[in-house]
Order: structure tokens, then sequence, then C-alpha cells
């Protein structure tokens, strides 16, 4: 590990951030609580609220017997 210690360290970092979207996918999919959902990424991305509540709305119209299956999937 002291040989390659920041190449972990710069790995871990790159899988968590590639991890973030995925994550809430699962919450937003699995939960009915978007409104907090929608306020933790809201404070958390420098992103428009409006394009974060379209995103939201598409994937909840999406979801259904084949987003629960996704998420089974996932997990």
């Amino acid at each position: 590990m002291e040989v390659r210690g920041s190449q972990a360290a710069a790995s871990l970092a790159y899988h968590t951030i590639f991890s973030l979207f995925p994550l809430l996918l699962v919450l937003i999919a699995g939960s009915r609580c978007t409104q907090s959902i929608t306020h933790v990424v809201q404070n958390t991305f420098p992103v428009s609220p409006q394009l974060i509540n379209e995103n939201l709305r598409q994937v909840l119209d999406a979801r259904g017997a084949v987003g629960n299956v996704g998420l089974a999937t996932l997990l």
C-alpha cells in the first residue's frame, strides 16, 4: 500500500463519484420522498432546480415493473 497509496486513493474517489448517480436513482425509485431528495441534490450540485425536477419527473414516470426489476438487480 505504501507504493500505490495515491493510486488507490484516486481509484476510490473515481468510483465514489461515479456511483452517486445510480445511488440517487435507487433512492428515487425505491422511495416516495422525492422532495427531500430534490433538496439534498440542489444543495450538493450546482444545477438548476428545474433541471433536477424535470429529470426526477422523467425517472418517476418511467418506473414500473421494469424499474422494480432493475432496482432488485442493482441492489
